[in-house]
């Protein structure tokens, strides 16, 4: 259900509101490592806006995700 959803976003806003979805594997980043290694199996959903974390999300809560992307999201000049 969360991929469908990002998917979804990612059509209805990513174009037009300038927003990038990244995943990372956090076995290959030492920062996100750590956080994984506190969190266990939970995912874990980090926010940024001009290079500033934003928010963060632990766990698959679907609607948090979706109304931080939403509250965040830039309109692009002439949209």
């Amino acid at each position: 259900m969360l991929h469908r959803t990002l998917k979804n976003l990612f059509y209805e806003l990513g174009e037009a509101h300038n927003i990038k979805f990244c995943e990372a594997n956090s076995d290959s980043i030492a920062p996100l490592k750590v956080e994984k290694d506190k969190l266990g199996c939970k995912p874990l959903w980090l926010f940024y806006k001009d290079g500033l974390e934003i928010g963060r999300v632990e766990g698959a809560d679907v609607p948090k995700i979706e109304k931080l992307i939403r509250d965040h999201a830039p309109k692009k000049i002439g949209t």
